[in-house]
Order: C-alpha cells, then structure tokens, then sequence
C-alpha cells in the first residue's frame, strides 16, 4: 500500500522535538527507577494499585495492595506501605497498614491517602470488600497507623453497591472559601442503575479528618479518578471513561472524561472528553505541579498507559495552561503497564509510583523518578512515537469499497486535516496535534463491522518503525471505519504484507 500525502511535503523529516522556549518541559535525562514491590516475594501473588505522597517532612510513603493468591482483584488483600527517606532511592522493609481476617478472602484495598499540611498528619481511606469505607491515619511520617474508622455512613448513599475510594491519592485545598479542606475521589455503582454504570464522586472534610462528609457526583459511564486544585480555586476531576463500551457512544471512546466544580467539589459540571490523553480504558494519575515554597502556576502532570488497544506505554504528560493542551510528553515505560501516582519531591523532581513488566504490567511497581525543567531555553522532549487520535468519524459521503483498495493519506498541517476529517472535527483536535513534532495517518474505508485495525512499534536497529496490520471481519455487513494516528515525526511506518 503506497503512502499517499495532501500536502507539499514530499518526504519524511527528522526535526528535534521542542517546546517553544519560556515553557517547561520534562527533562531529558534517563529517569531513575527502583523496585518497591516485586510480585512473588514477601508472601504474596502479586502487587497492586499503587498510591504515593509525600510526608511534609520529605518522607516518601509507597502503599499497595498486596495480593495473597492470586492477581484477582477480590480474594485475601492486605493493605501494604515501604518508606524512602532518600526519595525514593532505598525502602524501608515492607510493612502492614491493615488487613483482616488472617487466611480469608477479605479484600482490604484501594488506598487513596491525603497529607493534611496544616498538622502534619497523614490519612489513609480504603476500601473493604469494595462495600464498607474505612479511614486510619498516622502522626509520624507513616512508621504507625491508627486503628480504622468506619465512615459508611458518611460517605456512602444507601442506594449505592460496589464502591472505591481512589485509587491515587486525595488533595488538600490551598485557596479559597474552602481552604483546608481535604478532598478523596471516588466512584461507585448505583444499584437502581443500568448494569455495570459506574460514577465517580468525592468525599470531604472541613475539619481536619474528624468528620467527612459526601460531595458531588459527576455524569455516568465515569469511573476510578483524581482531582486538582486549579489556581483559581476551581476544582478539575479528571477521569477513567466508559462511554465507549458501557453507553455506546463511540465518540467519546478512549479518552479521559474531565469535569469541573466551582463549589470545592460539592456539585460538579458537564462532561468533557479530552481527546489529547487516551486511554485503553484504565487508572490514570493526575496531579498540580507546585514546589514547598513557590507559588502555584498553571502546570498540571498526568500519566496512564499512552495505548487505546492495550495497557503498555507509560507515559507522563505536562500541560502548562492547566489542562487546556498536553503538548509535552515523556514515555516512562515502553512495556506492559498500568496504573500510576504522581507525586513532587522535596527538591522539585516528580516521582512516579507506577505497575510495569516485560511480559505483563503486574510483575513489579516501580518508583521512576524524573524533573520537570523550567529553563526558558528550548528543551528536547520525548514525544510518544505513535498514538491514536480517537472519536474520529468518516465523512458523511464516504463510501470506499474495501480497505485493500484504499490507501491511507499523510496529513502535516492543519489545512490538510481539515480536508480530510471537516473542520469541526480538525477544530475539535486541534490542540492536541503539533504539526512541528508530529504528521498525522488517515485511514478509512468501508467494510466489515468486525475489520481491526492495529499498530505495533518494531525496531530496526536503533530506529523504531510503525507497522500497521489490518484483520478483515468476517460479516458480510458493509460499514464506515475511520482511525487517525500522530506519528513522530521522522519515524518510518510502513503496512504489514
């Protein structure tokens, strides 16, 4: 299959992958990375959801669930914590926060911890059989916890089911008429509602985790999420997005549902899909950048497996306008991975507690640890080498028999794209493509409701190279397909034969 290009240029150029000077970027160094939990040692299965912060005397507390058996997410889970004094460079030994019930199959999990730094204190909600939620804290730096709470009551609706806090970690508010207040997200299952619809929530206190009390919830089909304080006192709740499967909507498929509350998290607003950060469907981190002792500005981190097929490609992303564009990216892990917690280090590095492998994302959580550079010199970045741009539709005249007997269209400008998707839709993801780093790839045709469409990125000595590989369908049906992928810009694809 020939490539087959709208625009003037007429071959591949490598360029250096930038962000315009006076912005912040991730550093380019090699990240640091260290074992914390390795699944089949110390007793258990398999570790789990992992969950960082860090003390307001510097400690980094890395929580996990800890899974006896098996890698099921139900069974006998104990609530784990190891702590760095060095930043995560060594770990204390492992220890138990909580567990129950010896050999039973009590699941003890979801740990979303919040760090109040008005007193200093650390509490940690959690989750028991996904039903009861309970609270413990600790006073000094995480060496000891407090015996739990049950706080049900307080943050459940009698008509909700299955529940979770987290997983991640809870925020405290820094500005505003609800300064102080400390803020847990959740999500949860109604039980009057449609099989499987889930939503996500929050949780409060105004007084220092003696009392907590039910906030908003947000639209269906949201799950497992995080929040930040934007610098305007606005709260912003960011994500995991079942709309795609569970309320066929294949618009709003792959990426992260975003919200916003004005009224510290109280009520929240409409749904928003933020095209810019995909998903294969899964926990994603989400978190303010701001240093002890410096001002807040606009930068927001996020990190979740880069993927809209598979749970690989670990990637932290940097938006410097609090959340409007995510043009600057890192890929911390190329290979199976999964959920991930942001946190900042006492010198300013970011910390990533994150699920890797080779062979599956649940053989070790790793702690990765990186900068963000401020510098108003221009930086190279990475930029991930191929993503797909989802919620793409054909145009309404499209009728392409066959995808043998089409050929796919290089896009590199926004002219260019628009021809190709119409101009809502080039508007519409607009702020996520930057011509200058990356071309785009415009496929479709018209086929089997069951045709795939696939990439995977091989390596040719020590070039990566895109290899797209289609899969007819088998029914005799004939439908519009339409998938547009971003590739860095001088790497090769090519179709497999």
């Amino acid at each position: 299959m020939q490539n087959q290009r709208i625009s003037a240029t007429a071959a591949f150029i490598a360029v250096a992958l930038t962000v315009p000077a006076g912005h912040s970027c991730l550093a380019d160094e090699q990240p640091v990375k260290t074992d914390v939990f390795v699944s089949g040692t110390d007793g258990y299965h398999t570790y789990r959801i992992p969950a960082v912060v860090v003390t307001p005397k510097g400690t980094v507390l890395a929580f996990c669930e800890g899974r006896k058996t098996s890698r099921s997410d139900h069974g006998d889970l104990d609530l784990l914590l190891r702590r760095s004094r060095d930043r995560g460079k060594t770990w204390a030994p492992m220890q138990i926060v909580h567990e129950e019930g010896g050999d039973a199959k009590i699941t003890i999990g979801n740990p979303c911890p919040v760090v109040d730094q008005q007193t200093g204190r650390i509490w940690l909600p959690f989750c028991r059989n996904n039903d009861k939620v309970l609270v413990t804290y600790s006073d000094d730096d995480g060496a000891t916890w407090s015996k739990p709470t049950e706080i049900t009551d307080s943050v459940k609706t009698p008509g909700w089911g299955w529940y979770a806090t987290g997983p991640g970690v809870g925020i405290q508010l820094e500005r505003g008429a609800h300064k102080g207040r400390l803020v847990i997200p959740c999500d949860h299952r109604e039980q009057s509602a449609p099989e499987r619809t889930t939503y996500s929530h929050i949780f409060y206190s105004d007084d220092h985790g003696q009392t907590w009390r039910l906030g908003g919830t947000v639209g269906p089909h949201t799950n497992e999420c995080q929040v930040v304080e934007l610098s305007d006192g606005t709260l912003m709740i960011n994500m995991r997005n079942y709309w795609g499967r569970d309320g066929k909507q294949q618009d709003k498929d792959k990426m992260r549902a975003v919200a916003i509350s004005r009224d510290g998290g109280a009520t929240w607003g409409d749904l928003r899909f933020d095209p810019a950060l995909i998903e294969p469907i899964c926990q994603a981190s989400f978190l303010r950048y701001s240093v002890k002792g410096q001002p807040g500005d606009g930068r927001l981190l996020f990190s979740n497996p880069a993927s809209t097929t598979t749970r690989h490609q670990l990637t932290v992303r940097l938006s410097s306008d609090e959340g409007k564009t995510w043009p600057v990216a890192k890929l911390l892990h190329k290979g199976p991975s999964a959920y991930s917690c942001l946190t900042v280090l006492p010198d300013g590095s970011v910390g990533c507690l994150y699920e890797g492998g080779e062979k599956h994302a649940y053989e070790r959580i790793i702690f990765a640890r990186f900068s963000v550079d401020s510098s108003p010199e221009t930086k190279g970045v990475d930029v991930p080498v191929v993503e797909e741009i989802t919620g793409i539709k054909p145009l309404g005249n499209f009728r392409l028999p066959g995808f043998q007997r089409t050929k796919p269209t290089v896009i590199e400008d926004q002219k260019a794209l628009a021809e190709a998707i119409g101009s809502e839709g080039a508007e519409r993801i607009a702020g996520q493509v930057k011509f200058d780093q990356r071309l785009l790839v415009f496929f479709q045709w018209a086929g089997s409701g069951q045709d795939k469409l696939a990439y995977a990125v091989e390596r040719a000595g020590d070039k990566a190279v895109v290899v797209f590989t289609f899969t007819p369908g088998r029914t005799r049906d004939l439908r519009p397909h339409a998938h547009l992928y971003a590739i860095r810009k001088g790497v090769v694809w090519s179709m497999a034969k």
